[in-house]
């Protein structure tokens, strides 16, 4: 009994100590992107192994026509855009978090801020 616990002992530790397996989305850092285009295209990327990944996952999503693109890795974030075309973006641990803090910040140089896209990669 105790070789065959010796060894589920040292399969577990193997599982663990693999990066692949550290973080929720399977990978050590679960990388996301939100991003819009000027004409009100929107993409978003999460659960990616790298940074550039969810880069291209975000371009994928908006066909290629999102302008500005934003990055983050075991969060979520959130784009607030105003009625003039002024936007901020946050990231937060969570969505609400992330959505409340990019409409703040947005009030800041704007009126009418609205969350035009979010994702979370956790």
């Amino acid at each position: 009994m105790k070789p065959l616990f010796t060894v589920l002992a040292a399969i577990w530790l193997l599982v663990l100590s693999n990066p692949a397996y550290a973080g929720t989305c399977g990978y050590k850092d679960c990388w996301g992107g939100v991003g819009f285009g000027a004409d009100g295209q929107v993409g978003w990327a999460y659960g990616q192994w790298s940074e550039k990944e969810a880069y291209k996952v975000v371009l994928q999503s908006c066909g290629f026509d999102c302008k500005q693109v934003r990055t983050f890795k075991n969060s979520c974030a959130a784009i607030a855009k105003g009625d003039n075309g002024n936007w901020t973006w946050s990231t937060q641990p969570s969505r609400s978090a992330a959505e409340d803090e990019a409409r703040q910040l947005c009030r800041h140089h704007t009126h009418s801020c609205r969350i035009v896209v979010w994702s979370c990669s956790p």
